[in-house]
């Protein structure tokens, strides 16, 4: 099955909330609207993060905000940080591609498939505008 990744915009308080709608799948689409991949962890957002910023990559630099981690550290959630948020939402469409293989090269990401990191490049681009449009905060929800 792998690792359950779902990228979402909420206020924090209704963020720390996602967790107890897991196991009501419907519901939890339907209230956070999240963008659902597998595989991923704040380490392949940090890579990205790298990229956007024109940086060479640095675990510490290049973190995503770590909110709070499950019992056994079986699930978290991870903020993304604002600097990244603004980066996302600026993604121009002309760039979209040399990005997305750029991505792709990296050891980080899982998903080797252009059209694949293309369409998760592309989620991340709108669920960032919408997050500076809301004023709410962009999330990662992780699970084994």
């Amino acid at each position: 099955m792998g690792i359950l990744a779902d990228i979402f915009i909420a206020t924090p308080v209704d963020a720390l909330e996602y967790e107890s709608l897991v196991n009501d799948r419907p519901a939890l689409v339907e209230q956070y609207k999240p963008a659902e991949y597998r595989n991923l962890t704040g380490l392949e957002f940090g890579s990205l993060w790298a990229i956007l910023a024109n940086e060479s990559w640095d675990y510490e630099k290049h973190k995503l905000v770590e909110i709070r981690f499950g019992e056994g550290g079986e699930t978290w959630l991870l903020q993304f940080p604002e600097d990244l948020v603004k980066l996302l939402a600026e993604i121009p469409d002309d760039e979209l591609r040399g990005i997305t293989r750029r991505w792709s090269q990296t050891e980080e990401l899982v998903l080797r498939g252009g059209d694949d990191a293309e369409k998760l490049l592309l989620d991340l681009r709108r669920l960032a505008t919408e997050s500076i449009r809301s004023g709410e905060e962009m999330y990662l929800w992780g699970s084994l």
